[in-house]
């Protein structure tokens, strides 16, 4: 894709992107320190603080006791389970810092939306052109779903950031053959996991992709591509949970995640619905956003072999796996945040395309305008959808009641 892409031949000072996204970075921490949504005790944000303060106090021994005791009480059972190990570490590191209040946990959300824009932007930029990430981190930025998960104290922005960590590492090292990078794919990958139990489905897809390069794009793949990509990061998960909680209590806690679906009255009330439902979803926090990205996978999967390119195969794959795997689960957009990033990229990409149409000379100023306006408009969602109606669970029926869609 580097040597296709229109911005070649465009330069551009980096620090106007560090600008641009420390700007808004400072925008929104005023935001969330305003506005701090408030949570009993008894709502997954307290359980998150509840583990991260008892895990301060026990040490790394206290897992096996948090395990025993969400296993013995049923009332835990619809709240955050004790398998998120690497979040309950990360979070107890930082509040360890900062001080342990939901405040501070909030601002480890801000703090892991900041580094995934800043990580996106490098990998963006190393893939595509330095103006290809600089607008992507734009687009990224202002995203009102990323912009309302920085914002409260949950799980999602750092599953977010570890997850696209590892897409664009495991993209890293098959391309470049670094043993150093594969590595460092295992490690990030398996905390990814540890971090939230269902990016284990990241496993399947990266054998699908291994698949894809090897049997349809023709490409070497290697013994230790498919070991990497699955068994060593599952082995190191395993270990982690036989170490810290055992055997026996991890399959009993898994099972009940399996069984939540058919269990948890809110994913019930609130978590089913037919297959495009995650596509309603965005169409009502980002509704431009959506309707390009789906319009750009229709071309690209219609366009001609020589328009396209293994990055772009890579995230349409990662997109599609995703929002079929998911359709599984109870559904609520929170828990398929990592398609922002792919949608934006479409978005970006079949922007690119129209500039390129409606303006010869110029085409990269009418793009920049076209990814201002997006970004407006995407922050005028969130501030009526997250700040002014004080959504904290972007779930459907809220969404919809929102948008006056329902009464």
């Amino acid at each position: 894709m580097p040597e296709k892409s229109p911005f070649k031949r465009f330069v551009v000072d980096e620090r106007y992107l560090f600008l641009i996204v420390l700007v808004a970075a400072i925008t929104l921490f005023s935001i969330i320190f305003e506005h701090i949504l408030s949570h009993a005790p008894l709502s997954d944000e307290g359980y998150y603080l509840a583990y991260a303060g008892y895990v301060d106090n026990h040490g790394i021994s206290g897992f096996s006791s948090l395990f025993k005791g969400y296993l013995e009480n049923r009332v835990d059972w619809v709240y955050p389970n004790p398998l998120r190990i690497g979040y309950i570490l990360l979070s107890t590191l930082w509040l360890e810092i900062c001080g342990f209040s939901l405040t501070n946990l909030t601002f480890l959300s801000f703090f892991c939306y900041c580094f995934f824009i800043i990580a996106s932007f490098y990998y963006a930029r190393k893939y595509f052109s330095v103006k290809f990430a600089l607008l992507f981190s734009i687009l990224l930025v202002f995203s009102p779903l990323n912009m309302a998960m920085a914002k409260i104290a949950l799980i999602e922005s750092a599953y977010c950031l570890f997850s696209s960590l590892s897409l664009w590492l495991f993209l890293d090292y098959v391309k470049e053959d670094s043993d150093l990078k594969r590595a460092l794919f295992v490690l990030v990958c398996s905390f990814t996991i540890l971090i939230k139990e269902t990016a284990v489905l990241l496993c399947p897809f990266f054998i699908i992709f291994l698949l894809f390069r090897k049997l349809i794009q023709k490409r070497q793949v290697r013994l230790k591509d498919f070991l990497c990509s699955s068994l060593f990061p599952l082995t190191i998960v395993f270990l982690s949970y036989a170490a810290l909680g055992g055997i026996n209590n991890t399959m009993k806690i898994i099972t009940i995640i399996i069984n939540s679906p058919k269990t948890n009255p809110y994913a019930l009330a609130y978590g089913g619905g037919p297959w495009y439902r995650y596509l309603i979803h965005y169409m009502l926090l980002s509704p431009t956003v959506t309707i390009l990205g789906v319009g750009f996978i229709f071309y690209y999967l219609f366009s001609p072999q020589e328009e396209r390119s293994e990055e772009i195969d890579y995230f349409l794959l990662f997109f599609i796996f995703i929002f079929l795997a998911f359709n599984f689960f109870t559904k609520n957009i929170r828990y398929v945040i990592n398609l922002d990033m792919p949608f934006r990229i479409f978005s970006l990409l079949i922007l690119t395309k129209v500039s390129q149409f409606f303006s010869k000379k110029n085409p990269y100023f009418l793009l920049a305008g076209l990814v201002l306006a997006i970004a407006m408009l995407d922050l005028v969602n969130f501030n009526y959808l997250f700040m002014l109606r004080g959504i904290g669970d972007p779930c459907t029926l809220i969404l919809l009641k929102a948008r006056h869609i329902i009464p």
